[in-house]
């Protein structure tokens, strides 16, 4: 646990020090006491003395307008009367460079 709080002090407790920069400041600082600090204890020893390292969002999708919207030309009737005769797709999201 000391280590974790001295590795944290160290970097001035900046809150966005997270599980991998505290692992690798670890295995770095005390890699002549110990043979080698797993991330996910690093994680643990980090929850277990209440110090939260910085987490990413997820991305999250933003849906187009309405008006941008193509027409619904199958107006959700997906049976077809014949083979080949309706084709459907659904396209939830696509990332592209335009977003």
């Amino acid at each position: 646990m000391v280590m974790i709080e001295d590795a944290y002090e160290a970097n001035y407790s900046y809150y966005g020090y997270g599980q991998q920069l505290i692992w690798k400041a670890i295995n770095r600082e005390y890699a002549d006491q110990y043979r080698h600090v797993a991330g996910c204890t690093a994680k643990r020893l980090m929850r277990q003395s209440g110090i939260d390292g910085f987490q990413r969002e997820r991305p999250k999708t933003v849906s187009a307008r309405t008006e941008e919207c193509p027409d619904d030309r199958v107006e959700h009737q997906f049976a077809a009367p014949a083979p080949n005769c309706l084709w459907v797709a659904d396209i939830t999201y696509v990332p592209t460079q335009a977003g």
